[in-house]
């Protein structure tokens, strides 16, 4: 295999990026992602508006501030992500799997999230009511941290203590 590929369960490889790439591809212009794997990553203040990022998996990313207007996630795989008060104006999660990660205090205006699995899910501090969620499946979706119990905290803890390990 190449350096900075990573072979994929679908038979496909995946480029890894560092978050620094990403971010510099996006400032050079780049509008479209395509089967990468970004890993471990804290990202601030970007914009990322227009940008499509498909076939792709976000492991362990966090994104504060960032700019998501008109950004599109087609089939992805997003686990353990965060997004803190960025913009999701018109914005678009297709098919995606979205596990344990959490949109908080951001802007929602015409957001999408057809087909996706939300599972361990939050939209906190947004009006999640701009957010179109009709034709995805939830399990574990919380609007306030305060719905959280301790049985929904020890649970979590089962399954991301060996991720995390």
């Amino acid at each position: 295999m190449a350096p900075g590929w990573l072979w994929d369960n679908k038979v496909k490889f995946m480029e890894i990026l560092l978050s620094r790439e990403f971010v510099e591809s996006c400032k050079a212009g780049e509008k479209i992602f395509d089967g990468i794997n970004l890993q471990y990553a804290e990202v601030s203040n970007c914009k990322f508006r227009d940008v499509t990022i498909k076939n792709s998996k976000l492991f362990f990313v966090t994104f504060r501030g960032c700019d998501f207007t008109n950004a599109k996630f087609i089939n992805c795989e997003i686990f353990y992500g965060s997004f803190y008060g960025g913009n999701f104006e018109n914005a678009v999660f297709d098919r995606c799997n979205l596990e344990f990660t959490a949109i908080d205090g951001s802007t929602l205006k015409n957001t999408k999230m057809p087909r996706s699995r939300l599972t361990w899910f939050a939209i906190v501090n947004a009006p999640v009511g701009n957010v179109d969620l009709s034709t995805s499946t939830l399990f574990k979706f919380f609007t306030d941290y305060r719905q959280l119990t301790q049985r929904d905290i020890d649970e979590a803890m089962l399954f991301l203590g060996p991720i995390v390990d």
